[in-house]
């Protein structure tokens, strides 16, 4: 019996575990608005972000508030 419920206790402690490591996940949202010199929001401006670590590229379109968003993105962007 005694074996069993360590087991038990392993199998549960195992989950636990893998599941506050997977919260721990480094990523970030990335929310903006693009606007211009006098201060007005930029529609429909293309906004190009760069990952610095591993060089993925992101290419979004603002909306017509200049705002745009990247969701679940590395925050070691530039």
């Amino acid at each position: 019996m005694y074996l069993r419920s360590a087991g038990l206790r392993l199998a549960l402690f195992s989950l636990f575990s893998a599941s506050a490591i997977f919260a721990q996940r480094d990523l970030a949202t990335l929310v903006g608005t693009v606007t211009d010199s006098s201060g007005g929001v930029v529609g429909n401006a293309k906004v190009t972000i760069t990952e610095i670590e591993t060089g993925q590229v992101y290419s979004l379109v603002t909306s017509a508030g200049g705002e745009f968003v990247l969701p679940s993105s590395h925050p070691l962007i530039r």
